[in-house]
């Protein structure tokens, strides 16, 4: 009569329910274990949902990923910068490109929307080409989208509104289409309303036709838009890029001089959006990604440490198992049990873990007014990601101790009884995955060093301009109600003229944008010296400012003067620069009194004398390393737009009602928008390294606790299994500190090794993350002490506290 083969599910079933009633005599120990996982499934997972969102999701079109972004690049030393996509380029592309079913193009703008009975208020919109929708294989919700017609010349003004903009302005009124508003100071009919989904081309809430045809005069003339293109079918993303390549070639042999040192990217379109086309953008997401993943092998680590243990504090158990005929396979069933139910409830408390971080993530990246696309979320693909990291952990966890457990040498095992002693010891193993526990905290507290530097340095960083006390707005002038410079100057000075007769006001000046800011790139050409073109290095922001620009900035000159009243139309054309600038371009002597000119495309503007020279102010961002920039009076300048900069006297808040008041006064239809104060703007600018600093900094610190828990839960075991050697060595005249000492060797052969290479890979680590970085280098000297002695000092105390226990046991007690 053959023997019954069991059944593989029960056998699975009683291995677990055997792996629980074992692990409940060790409550505490389980419980770490299981944090550790959960931990590191979490973080993990959080991380995975950021990056599967910037780069993976895609726009929620069909067939998406087939849509690209095609962009114009120029060469600036030995990189490529993205510039403008002008209207000539666009319409060469779509005559002779054949990768892609069509090229749309679109203009982001913000319009003052009004003639409700709501008050006005500016939107975020974008101007499309008729094709956008057929492209995108998307149609409004209600209505029609746009068609060809709607762009031609003349042609009646229409909108497609969003579907947030449709409920909360329109009351979600099902007669909306139809219905006339004004945009921009321009009657225009609603022609349809869109689905919740669709925000393109980031978060815009209503859309106008973009009319392309004609082309301007000249070439490299005339606004430029942004391309995108759907791929034909059977198209390679490779086979589209060689063809924008000869393209790109043959336009530079055609137009040298607009086009010299121009090339074309075609690449993902979410990518592009969401990195600014910046490839390090990419390369530190996954950056982070992997470096979070090391935090994930730490936790596995320590359940792997703590398997081992209990196979050990198991051995007679498993000995007897085997000594009765139990097979190889039966054995390491049973510790692979073990590992399965912590790996499973470090699945759940990850899941929760993920959760709560993606809730503060996404309440904190809400704060940025990411695309519409980029979601952080816990779906699908997130939750399977997190079962198939539960399911890696148990095994990576477990299969090296269920391979030791499995093979006990049962002669010694048997006899070891009441000694202390054990053919299964933790040994070299145990304390192998310490060291690579250490390789990994290393690796990660060293970025997470800099980074925690970069964001005090964000924090105490003197900006060299006015925060406190400074409430900004922004006001922009339809040009249909304005439409000559001359009424909106006087517009803009008429507001700051009431503004600064509040006497809570000490300052309040206008500009096309504020201290920090950029202004827009244009090219700079000097009295005197050669043209180049095109370059990148011959550009420099420029900001158009009203006389008191400075004052309200809280901004001394360093040289010159100011702008005054007596800078207007028809007067000489001045400048003010930045030392940047100065430095860059007018090096040799004072700057005041050389002249200078900004080339608008092909078109060079008037001579400029320079009256002055300013700090650097951050020009083109809170980067350490400001941008040239040049400054001229508002008066000289056709601005449609401005920021209000409004110092006071006391806090900016309560100044808001009289800066809406005094807007209302002068036109009632237009909207004060961006109204925040300078610490707020300044709070939007650093969020992006907040954010991800933060991640990088819980990755370190999670890191460095695993890692002190596990050498502490390694240090512990072993010394409990060595108390008999203590023992005898206590009674044999060793003193206490020769038994500290003697223990302690183990942590400083593994503070040795792990730490020369966990260093290599920190400082990897740290240069591949050198982009959220401020003012610290990646290789920062003290960071590395900090980290050094931190490190140190924690793994030491884990190895030291257990050690030190041993050492106070009383022989008697020890060998008893």
């Amino acid at each position: 009569m053959g023997m019954e083969v069991p059944d593989v599910r029960t056998s699975l079933v009683s291995d677990l329910v055997v792996a629980c009633r074992s692990m409940r005599t060790t409550p505490a120990a389980v419980t770490a274990a299981v944090v550790a996982l959960g931990l590191g499934i979490g973080l993990t997972s959080v991380t995975w949902s950021i990056v599967y969102a910037m780069t993976m999701r895609g726009l929620p079109f069909p067939g998406a990923d087939r849509i690209m972004s095609v962009d114009r690049r120029i060469r600036s030393g030995s990189s490529d910068d993205l510039v403008p996509t002008m209207q000539h380029d666009l319409a060469d592309w779509r005559e002779r490109q054949r990768s892609f079913e069509g090229l749309g193009a679109f203009q982001l703008v913000s319009v003052n929307l009004s003639g409700s009975a709501r008050q006005p208020e500016r939107i975020p919109g974008a101007r499309l080409t008729a094709n956008t929708f057929s492209l995108l294989r998307v149609q409004p919700a209600r209505g029609r989208a746009f068609v060809d017609a709607d762009e031609a010349p003349g042609a009646p003004a229409v909108a497609i509104i969003s579907s947030t903009l449709w409920s909360n302005r329109f009351g979600s009124d099902p007669a909306v289409v139809g219905r006339t508003v004004r945009v921009g100071g321009v009657p225009t009919t609603i022609v349809g309303v869109m689905d919740p989904d669709f925000r393109f081309p980031l978060h815009q809430s209503i859309w106008l036709p973009l009319p392309l045809d004609p082309l301007p005069a000249r070439r490299g003339e005339g606004p430029s838009v942004g391309v995108f293109g759907r791929l034909r079918t059977g198209v390679a993303l490779a086979t589209a890029r060689r063809e924008f390549s000869a393209l790109a070639d043959d336009l530079r042999k055609r137009f040298p001089d607009t086009n010299r040192d121009t090339g074309v990217s075609v690449g993902p379109f979410v990518l592009r959006y969401v990195t600014g086309g910046d490839d390090r953008a990419i390369a530190g997401s996954y950056t982070m990604l992997a470096a979070v993943f090391g935090v994930l092998l730490i936790a596995c680590a320590n359940v792997s440490n703590f398997l081992l243990a209990r196979a050990v504090v198991r051995r007679r158990e498993l000995a007897v198992r085997a000594a009765l005929g139990a097979p190889r396979r039966r054995l390491m069933s049973l510790v692979l049990a073990e590992s399965t139910v912590i790996a499973a409830l470090g699945g759940v408390l990850g899941t929760g873990c993920a959760w709560v971080g993606l809730t503060w993530f996404r309440g904190a990246a809400a704060d940025t007014n990411p695309p519409f696309w980029l979601k952080f979320e816990l779906d699908p693909p997130i939750l399977i990601f997190v079962i198939a990291a539960s399911v890696l952990s148990a095994l990576v966890a477990g299969v090296v101790p269920a391979l030791r457990a499995s093979r006990p040498n049962m002669a010694s095992t048997l006899n070891d009884v009441g000694r202390g002693g054990s053919s299964l010891r933790l040994g070299r193993l145990s304390r192998g995955l310490v060291a690579v526990e250490l390789i990994f905290a290393w690796a990660l507290l060293l970025p997470a060093g800099t980074i925690t530097r970069s964001i005090i340095n964000l924090q105490t960083t003197d900006f060299g301009f006015a925060v406190d006390d400074v409430m900004t707005a922004r006001i922009t002038l339809p040009t249909a109600d304005y439409p000559s410079a001359a009424r909106r100057l006087a517009v803009f000075e008429e507001l700051l003229r009431r503004v600064q007769a509040n006497p809570a006001i000490r300052a309040a000046a206008a500009g096309t944008d504020m201290a920090g800011g950029g202004g827009s790139r244009e090219g700079i050409e000097v009295e005197g010296r050669p043209v180049s073109d095109g370059k990148a290095g011959s550009q420099a922001g420029v900001v158009a400012i009203s006389p008191d620009y400075f004052t309200a900035s809280g901004v001394a000159l360093l040289e010159g003067r100011a702008f005054t009243t007596a800078d207007r139309a028809g007067s000489a054309s001045v400048a003010i620069v930045n030392s940047r600038f100065a430095d860059r371009f007018l090096a040799g002597g004072s700057p005041v009194g050389r002249r200078v000119r900004v080339r608008e495309g092909s078109s060079p503007g008037p001579w400029l004398t320079v009256v002055g020279v300013v700090p650097d102010l951050f020009f083109g961002g809170l980067r350490p390393n400001s941008q040239a920039g040049l400054y001229v009076p508002l008066a000289q300048s056709e601005v449609v737009g401005a920021s209000l900069i409004v110092r006071t006297a006391g806090p900016p808040a309560p100044i808001v009602p009289f800066l809406r008041a005094q807007t209302s006064a002068i036109d009632a239809e237009l909207p004060l928008d961006e109204v925040r104060t300078m610490r707020r703007v300044l709070y939007e600018a650093t969020l992006f390294v907040s954010l991800f600093g933060t991640l990088f900094i819980a990755f370190g610190l999670t890191a460095l606790v695993l890692t002190a828990v596990g050498a502490f839960g390694v240090a512990t075991f072993s010394a409990r299994q060595r108390t008999h050697e203590i023992g005898i060595r206590v009674a044999l005249g060793a003193t206490g500190c020769q038994v500290v000492l003697l223990m302690m060797k183990q942590s400083l052969w593994l503070l040795g090794g792990g730490g020369a290479i966990g260093l290599a890979f920190g400082l990897g680590l740290s240069r591949l993350v050198a982009g959220i970085l401020y003012r610290v280098s990646p290789a920062d000297p003290l960071t590395l002490e900090i980290v050094t002695v931190v490190l140190v000092a924690t793994t030491g105390l884990a190895h030291f506290w257990p050690a030190w226990q041993a050492a106070r046991l009383e022989p008697v007690d020890a060998l008893r």
